[in-house]
């Protein structure tokens, strides 16, 4: 129940009904999935502290990760990913707003002010965890 409530006023702060993916709440959707950073030199390097990687069913920052609980959509260039996040010894239920181009070549994410960190696809395979 604390879920749908966290949901449910995310997905009011992002400008209004958020719909689950199908079928499972928990996937991020495939277009989504791979390496992404504000650097492309650094794609596939451990020398990256803006890399993002999304999977189906994890999201990974530099120094934080975890297991997606629900990804919300509002339209095919928006998206919303709560998971349980752990990092430098902390844990705790996170969200991570994004759109995409609709290019599909770079992705922002919602800093919570007035600015966007943008970060750009990495050619496939560029990754370890891909």
């Amino acid at each position: 129940m604390r879920l749908a409530f966290a949901v449910s006023s995310l997905c009011l702060v992002i400008g209004g009904a958020c719909q689950a993916q199908e079928p499972a709440l928990r996937t991020i959707p495939e277009r989504w999935h791979g390496e992404w950073s504000a650097d492309r030199s650094a794609c596939g390097t451990d020398n990256n502290d803006s890399v993002l990687r999304l999977s189906a069913d994890r999201i990974e920052f530099w120094e934080s990760g975890g297991l997606v609980r629900g990804a919300f959509t509002k339209g095919p260039f928006e998206i919303l990913i709560v998971a349980d996040m752990t990092g430098e010894g902390q844990a705790w239920l996170g969200s991570s707003h994004f759109r995409m181009a609709p290019s599909g070549d770079s992705i922002a994410m919602d800093t919570g002010g007035s600015s966007l960190f943008i970060r750009y696809r990495c050619p496939e395979g560029a990754g370890p965890s891909q």
